[in-house]
């Protein structure tokens, strides 16, 4: 589950916002709040969200602040701005920050579920990428433990089928003849020499799930 952090200064507005995230955005999670930028900003370095949402008009740091510090520290955060219509055009300054999108209060539950959706997909993306060098690290024997490990595989459970047509196991520790393919569910393939050797690795909740079996099958 992805992690939301949110900024606002509003009751009201923060409890909407964190209400239609919950109800809406199943695979998202707020892990943390603040009624300022400054508080925010700490904050972030504590919890290190997936995404920020905050407001432009803040006290103590306002929000355009907030996400250029954010990005500075944190560079793989993403962000989205939420603020009146008369405060467009200066949000909008804030799109050289990498701001990700841009939603107008009152926030429609629709416009933040389709802006989570989108974010969802390039998290899945990111995460991919972040398994598939942890899985290569592991194989060729450079692999140090990272505290972010558990969110890069947050399944509880993950089982480990070798594969293999002939001769003994090979050693999948070594550098030669590794080739790693994986699938954004998690699902990871590790192929030793010639195909003759399989690893499969797979979070629990895809085990019986017919795709994976057709790929060992494969």
């Amino acid at each position: 589950m992805y992690q939301v952090f949110i900024a606002e200064d509003e009751p009201a507005a923060l409890q909407h916002l964190c209400t239609i995230i919950k109800i809406k955005c199943p695979n998202f999670q707020v892990t943390g709040t603040a009624e300022n930028g400054k508080d925010a900003l700490e904050q972030l370095g504590e919890l290190k969200p997936d995404i920020l949402i905050t407001d432009v008009k803040m006290p103590v740091m306002d929000g355009i602040t907030l996400v250029k510090r954010a990005k500075e520290k944190y560079p793989d955060i993403l962000s989205v701005i939420v603020s009146g219509y008369q405060e467009f055009s200066y949000a909008r300054s804030a799109l050289r920050y990498g701001v990700c999108d841009y939603i107008l209060k009152p926030v429609k539950p629709s416009a933040l579920q389709e802006s989570m959706r989108i974010l969802e997909g390039r998290l899945d993306e990111y995460y991919y990428g972040l398994r598939n060098q942890v899985i290569r690290d592991m194989c060729t024997g450079t692999f140090s433990e990272s505290p972010r490990f558990r969110r890069i595989f947050p399944e509880d459970e993950y089982y480990i089928a070798l594969l293999r047509k002939n001769s003994l196991p090979r050693r999948f520790v070594e550098t030669r003849g590794i080739e790693i393919f994986s699938i954004k569910e998690e699902q990871m393939m590790v192929y030793g020499r010639d195909e003759v050797e399989a690893l499969y690795i797979c979070p629990g909740k895809l085990l019986f799930h017919n795709s994976f079996y057709q790929m060992m099958m494969h």
